[in-house]
């Protein structure tokens, strides 16, 4: 079988979570994986620990890279990103014998075979790389890159990198020459600066191709769903089987606090730290206990409807994804409301093979454009059509889903034609009007 080639670079404090990463893929991957560590004060003992990742996992490999080509005053850093965060602009160079490699941040865990990764045709592009579906609307990112306003932004965490084509392009030295300049711009224009995301999205712009979101399926960037030209197809894929997990902000599931709440898939690091010499059985049970603590004193806390709801959306559309099989008894299903969670709706029932086939909305403005492939149709197209359509109401709130209640009465749909969307909220919660 063929080598798979990955390439990782870290210090110490993400040892560990790299420690992980590793264990995962070779947990999921059939192929023999040689991985390249990046590195420059990762101490012995963590390569030890690292290293004897061999023991359960023979399939591993391992060659540790001391970088020493970085002056670290020339690069701007922060408490999030090191210097190492650096180093994959050196992977052509580093390995000049290898025709491409899968750069990964240490915050990953792989929950499937990367093989599929491996064997995409780049056809001739520099790198196969993933949408950052909430930073494609940082439209100041993107002037300041050069890259047009309706073209898709990547996040830099998980590369599949053309070392050939990279090392004619001579990336390291396009990348010293654009850095300066960038990075200029973007204290001009009071940018923040994500290191070398910036000059790989600067650098590769029509260079690049998009691979697939569930191979950099991101935590906190899992629920926007409001990119254009990513399909609800490729958004099924990557909710219900990602091969990559990528953790992205500061919090992370190896120091976790309340901001983590965002993301359903924290628990899976906590499945696959369980094969590694950095596993405790007490010390990561209290801690996921402790997690589960926080939970559900937010969930007992948050009291606006509203606010309750963005805490509970995903597991609510989860739920209903399940349900409306069920309840569709063979009609097509119509959603009326187009608001910003109707992607993410579409999305996750997707995942259960619900497709719409109809988007209604009652006010003409948001008949203007489509959401992923549909056009959303004016009301009248229900009227009369109880025996075709069951509708599911998309309104966050209670009154404005009575109002359109109303007008599905007076089409001739029962009570027994239509749901609404937060109908499980509210009957399982009274909140006060405060």
């Amino acid at each position: 079988m063929e080598t798979i080639h990955a390439a990782y670079a870290f210090d110490d404090n993400y040892a560990e979570m790299s420690c992980v990463s590793m264990a995962s893929m070779l947990f999921n991957t059939k192929n023999p994986v040689h991985f390249h560590i990046l590195e420059s004060r990762l101490s012995d003992e963590s390569k030890r620990t690292i290293g004897s990742l061999k023991g359960r996992f023979p399939h591993g490999q391992w060659t540790f890279h001391n970088v020493k080509q970085f002056d670290e005053s020339l690069f701007a850093v922060t408490s999030h990103f090191t210097v190492e965060t650096y180093y994959r602009l050196l992977l052509p160079e580093l390995l000049p014998k290898l025709g491409r490699i899968i750069y990964l941040d240490g915050d990953t865990v792989v929950d499937g075979d990367v093989a599929g990764l491996w064997s995409t045709d780049l056809h001739d592009r520099l790198a196969g790389v993933v949408p950052d579906v909430f930073q494609s609307k940082w439209f100041n990112h993107k002037r300041l890159l050069g890259i047009d306003r309706d073209d898709l932004y990547f996040n830099a965490g998980i590369l599949l990198l053309n070392l050939e084509k990279l090392r004619e392009f001579g990336l390291f030295a396009k990348a010293m020459d654009a850095i300066p300049r960038l990075l200029s711009s973007y204290r001009e224009s009071n940018v923040f600066w994500h290191v070398d995301q910036e000059v790989l999205n600067h650098l590769f712009y029509n260079l690049n191709i998009f691979i697939p979101l569930k191979y950099n399926f991101q935590t906190c960037n899992s629920q926007p769903f409001d990119c254009d030209g990513i399909m609800p197809e490729e958004w099924r894929d990557a909710l219900s089987a990602p091969v990559i997990i990528h953790y992205i902000s500061s919090d992370k599931p190896d120091r976790i606090t309340k901001r983590y709440m965002s993301s359903p898939l924290w628990e899976r690091y906590y499945v696959y730290k369980a094969m590694t010499p950095y596993a405790d059985a007490q010390s990561d049970s209290d801690r996921i206990a402790e997690y589960h603590r926080l939970e559900k004193q937010l969930d007992s806390g948050l009291k606006p409807l509203v606010a309750y709801f963005e805490y509970k959306k995903h597991s609510l559309f989860t739920e209903l994804a399940k349900k409306l099989p069920g309840m569709l008894r063979g009609k097509k299903l119509a959603l009326w409301g187009v608001n910003t969670y109707i992607r993410h709706l579409i999305a996750v029932l997707s995942t259960k093979d619900v497709c719409p086939g109809a988007i209604i909305d009652g006010v003409a403005a948001n008949r203007l454009g489509h959401v992923f492939h549909y056009e959303v149709q004016p009301p009248e197209i229900l009227r009369g059509g109880s025996k075709e359509y069951f509708v599911l109401l998309c309104m966050v709130n209670e009154k404005p889903a009575e109002q359109v209640a109303g007008v599905l009465a007076d089409y001739g749909y029962s009570k027994d034609d239509y749901i609404h969307i937060f109908a499980p909220l509210w009957s399982a919660i009274n909140f006060d009007d405060e």
